[in-house]
């Protein structure tokens, strides 16, 4: 069986990348629907990057926004076959994931997987303040007890 932590991650940093992230994925999430997976693709540029105006006002180029973070999973042949879509929050310290999602041959009912997204989100080269505290799902998820907290 494969096994998840067998998956390594690579960050999209520009919006056309988002286009790679298989539908079935987003289509595996309970939550999102056809219309908001739709969405999501034709605004991928507006989540994942800030625009850059030039003096008439005019968009000259974009950025990538630093406060969103969209990593795809590939397996050992280089295929997409899961993803994760967080945003850090510098007021409230905080990370939370807005999307996850991964083949299902990766996860057991036992071991869906987000132990190992807050493992990759430990990794990160953020300030440990973001990695304290997690929100999944619009829950609280406690890196340390693997608990929710509300």
């Amino acid at each position: 069986m494969p096994n998840i932590k067998d998956l390594t991650f690579l960050r999209l940093i520009i919006a056309e990348a988002f286009q790679a992230i298989p539908t079935r994925l987003f289509e595996s999430i309970e939550s999102f629907t056809p219309e908001m997976i739709d969405r999501i693709y034709r605004f991928s540029a507006e989540i994942m990057t800030d625009p850059i105006y030039n003096q008439q006002g005019n968009i000259i180029s974009r950025t990538p926004k630093p406060s969103v973070w969209v990593a795809v999973m590939q397996d050992i042949g280089k295929d997409i076959v899961g993803f994760v879509w967080l945003e850090f929050d510098i007021i409230e310290p905080k990370t939370i994931i807005r999307a996850f999602a991964v083949d299902p041959e990766y996860r057991t009912e036992k071991e869906p997987g987000i132990e190992y997204i807050v493992e990759y989100i430990k990794s990160l080269a953020i300030s440990d303040g973001l990695k304290d505290k997690v929100i999944y799902k619009y829950e609280y998820y406690n890196p340390k007890s693997g608990t929710d907290e509300v």
